[in-house]
């Protein structure tokens, strides 16, 4: 019976809301609906735009540079032209003292810059190189005295600086070995023995071969050390040396 019930309450249900919206169609119908006037809308203005060219676009051409006006220079016509001033006579009167400009010679310029190179500072003024250079090489030595051709007197002072001091008796002069005909070592040479210095005093020249001290032979570095420590004991010596191949015997008192 419920089930019977609910079913017909729906179809009731649906049936009232056909009839409401037919209802409402023909209510529609029935009803005049006034007309609505016809609105036309004006159109509207047309605004003009400007558009450019592509060759209003393109950058203006540079400008040209005024044209310059090219000016020849003439040659100045003879009447023109400015005479040639007079030479200036050199003035007679005296002008402030100076020193006097060197006069040239045949030289030429190396002669005139000896003129006028700037002495050594420390050089006395007139201190020249001497003419004679055997006379300035044979000047006595109070340190070093020659009593005979080859015999001299030596200060004992001067011969233990140099006898302490190897370093600076190496700066008297260049040694090297000296060899014979069988090219056996006989002694050491002697060279580049200054003018006037303390070998040159003692009778030594370049080129001098010395072959013994006092008898012993120096053919290797130990016997010229041995040898030269041996001065430090002895109040003489003698060297036997050749010079231009004459043997000679150099004999020294230490005083």
């Amino acid at each position: 019976m419920g089930l019977l019930r609910d079913a017909f309450e729906a179809t009731l249900s649906t049936a009232m809301s056909g009839a409401s919206f037919l209802g409402l169609l023909a209510l529609a119908s029935w009803v005049e609906v006034p007309e609505l006037p016809e609105i036309q809308a004006a159109p509207a203005p047309l605004e003009a735009r400007f558009v450019p060219t592509l060759a209003q676009l393109a950058p203006p051409a540079p400008a040209a540079p005024p044209a310059t006006e090219t000016v020849t220079p003439q040659a100045p016509t003879p009447e023109e032209r400015p005479a040639p001033a007079p030479p200036v006579a050199a003035s007679t009167e005296p002008g402030p003292a100076g020193p006097p400009a060197p006069a040239l010679t045949s030289d030429g310029p190396d002669r005139l810059a000896a003129m006028t190179r700037p002495r050594r500072p420390g050089r006395p003024e007139g201190d020249r190189a001497s003419k004679h250079p055997r006379q300035q090489c044979e000047a006595t030595s109070e340190q070093i005295r020659q009593i005979e051709e080859d015999r001299w007197d030596v200060d004992k002072e001067l011969m233990d600086f140099y006898v302490n001091d190897l370093r600076e008796a190496s700066t008297l002069a260049w040694v090297g070995w000296h060899r014979d005909e069988a090219d056996e070592i006989d002694g050491f040479r002697v060279r580049r023995i200054k003018c006037g210095s303390v070998l040159w005093h003692a009778g030594l020249r370049n080129g001098d071969v010395v072959h013994r001290i006092n008898g012993r032979s120096i053919t290797t570095i130990p016997e010229a050390l041995r040898a030269y420590r041996r001065l430090k004991r002895r109040d003489n010596f003698m060297l036997y040396i050749t010079r231009q191949g004459e043997v000679r015997r150099l004999r020294y008192t230490l005083t």
